[in-house]
């Protein structure tokens, strides 16, 4: 998947579809936080994204992460 500075997803391959089961045509448009950040983690990744925007570092922008659950719980480890 690729997402744009805002978290809109802007690209979403068929891997994509088959771990997070939405198809493309549902997860282009929609955001990060919609589609695969678990809810436990909404507001940090909010943060982190207006961090990102205003200049400062991502700490996750431009990593591979593993996914631990590719089902409803969407849980991820950095890798």
């Amino acid at each position: 998947m690729i997402a744009e500075r805002l978290g809109i997803i802007v690209d979403w391959s068929g891997a994509a579809e088959a771990i997070f089961r939405w198809a493309r045509e549902q997860a282009i448009g929609m955001t990060l936080t919609e589609t695969v950040i678990p809810e436990e983690q909404h507001s940090a990744h909010l943060a982190g994204i207006c961090r990102f925007r205003g200049g400062g570092a991502g700490t996750m922008a431009n990593r591979r992460l593993e996914v631990v659950d590719g089902g409803t719980a969407r849980a991820f480890l950095p890798r």
